[in-house]
């Protein structure tokens, strides 16, 4: 998350969840650029799916607010 513009940037999984597979291929690494301010939020996918006792999900949209907030 980027505050200044208030950007996020989301990357796409590029392995098998873990404990798929015994033995886990890695995938290539990443780089990018962090300025001061900037948040590496790692999320996963059961986070925002997961229903709350209404059955309403937390959803992407919702945890990019928190993360701004």
């Amino acid at each position: 998350y980027q505050p200044e513009g208030n950007r996020f940037e989301s990357y796409p999984a590029d392995t098998p969840p873990l404990g798929v597979l015994q033995a886990l291929p890695l995938g290539v690494g990443r780089r990018f650029k962090m300025e001061a301010g900037d948040m590496l939020v790692l999320v996963s996918d059961g986070f925002h799916e997961w229903p709350s006792a209404d059955g309403q999900r937390f959803g992407i949209e919702r945890l990019q607010r928190s993360i701004a907030d």
